[in-house]
């Protein structure tokens, strides 16, 4: 990753200074380098914005209304039917999660039950 030009578009409309960006780059780095669980890093509607930054900077040359993390969150639900989802990996590492930690739900109740009567039918 280009760490800089991704700084460089994060703080662009911000009062953010040289040393600034220099101490920001340097945290970046420290935790980079302690590894953790890349399936941890970022949730939601963070990962959309930090999404949209890489489709101005190191992925392409959009442009910031076309790279909103609400659009770029929007245009990949279009990519997805609900039954698609379901039958996603990623749906199913969500669902054991959710069994690991029972005390937060991330899935609506009718995901769940379409993948119930999902698995009924086959």
């Amino acid at each position: 990753m280009k760490i800089d030009a991704y700084i460089e578009e994060l703080t662009k409309d911000s009062d953010v200074d040289g040393p600034a960006k220099e101490k920001l780059k340097a945290l970046i780095e420290q935790t980079a380098a302690l590894g953790f669980d890349v399936l941890q890093i970022t949730n939601g509607h963070d990962f959309y914005s930090a999404l949209g930054a890489s489709l101005r900077a190191e992925l392409g040359e959009r442009k910031t209304a076309q790279s909103f993390g609400s659009e770029c969150e929007m245009h990949i639900q279009l990519c997805f039917t609900r039954e698609d989802f379901v039958a996603t990996e990623l749906f199913e590492n969500i669902r054991m999660w959710e069994r690991a930690n029972p005390m937060f739900a991330l899935l609506c109740p009718t995901l769940n039950e379409l993948k119930i009567n999902d698995d009924k039918a086959a």
